[in-house]
Parts: structure tokens; sequence; C-alpha cells
């Protein structure tokens, strides 16, 4: 749960994005991973929501370490690690029977185990998995990266998107943050 959740929010992954993720995506050595693949429809698609979508993402060295993390563990369970192994594999079904090979699908990534891990790390959850990837963004937009570098992480189409949902959302803040002084000093 841990790997999956810092993947989403150092990423900017969709959550079928991340499903579908294979160890062949992952360079470690180079520090990247490409997005060119979903789990969709209990299947693994290489049709993305948009041609933007498509795209090599970074990894920092704090999800590395985790990654390698994960591997090491997955590695124990299921003894060898093929490139077309997913990331995040799914050992039992409903029935608690060992499946060899699918990848856990996001409604088994459900919202009462990300609440639960929340929960006992103290932080507030809301909003799906989604809120990890608008995390990562508005991080992004507050560190003062451009509309168009958070575009080509998180894979929008449109600037215009990245720039009205992270951008403008922290100029926003700004404004309201200093009003709250001005109000304070009269």
């Amino acid at each position: 749960m841990v790997t999956y959740i810092m993947l989403l929010l150092f990423t900017g992954l969709r959550r079928s994005e991340a499903t579908g993720l294979g160890w062949k995506d992952i360079c470690l050595k180079k520090s990247t991973l490409d997005v060119n693949g979903q789990w969709i429809n209990n299947e693994r698609s290489s049709r993305l929501k948009s041609v933007s979508s498509v795209r090599t993402v970074p990894i920092i060295g704090k999800l590395k370490k985790q990654l390698l993390f994960w591997k090491e563990l997955q590695e124990q369970k299921v003894k060898k690690i093929d490139p077309d192994t997913y990331v995040f594999l799914d050992y039992y079904n409903y029935n608690r029977q060992y499946v060899k090979g699918t990848p856990r699908t996001s409604r088994r990534i459900t919202d009462n185990e990300i609440t639960r891990f929340l929960k006992a790390v103290d932080l507030p959850y809301k909003n799906g998995l989604h809120c990890f990837r608008h995390t990562c963004g508005s991080y992004l937009a507050s560190l003062g990266v451009e509309a168009h570098v958070i575009r080509d992480i998180i894979g929008h189409s449109d600037v215009n998107l990245t720039q009205k949902v992270y951008i403008n959302a922290f100029n926003d803040d700004k404004v309201n943050a200093m009003a709250k002084i001005d109000e304070a000093l009269k």
C-alpha cells in the first residue's frame, strides 16, 4: 500500500496507469518510468486517456528506494520477476486462491484500505485515489514548476487544464492568504 501511494503521489499517475505498470516499464538505473498502458476492464490496454498520456516520468530518490524494496519483497513471494510481471500483483483472488501474474486491480485497492492506512499515519483522506495525482500537480505548482512541465509529468493533453487546475489555484490561495493579513491589520 505504501509503494502504491508513493507512486501516485510522486509521479501523478492515474490509478489505472499505476495498476497496469509492469517492471519492464520501470528503469531504476535511469530513474524513470514509462507510461504506455493501463489496466482497464480486467486487462492491460495500450489505449490511454489521450496521446499525451504516453510519457516518461522521472522517479525521485525516495520512490526509487521504495520500488527497490517492493521488488525485493515481490521476488520473495513470486521467486522470479520477469519484465512482464506487474508491479502491483494480486496474489489471491476473492476466494483466497493464489492467482499468478494478475495485477491488483483498482477496485481491489479500495478506499477502505487507503483510509485505514492514512488514519494509521494520522493523515486526512478525501476524494479517492485521484487526490494523490492532484497533490503531485499542486505540489509541483507550489514549488514554481512551469505549467507545461507539470502537464508533461502528469500527462494532461492541454496545458490550459494544468494551468486552471494547479497554477491558478495557487494564485487564488495567495490572494486569499494576503487578504487575511490585510483584514487582521484593520
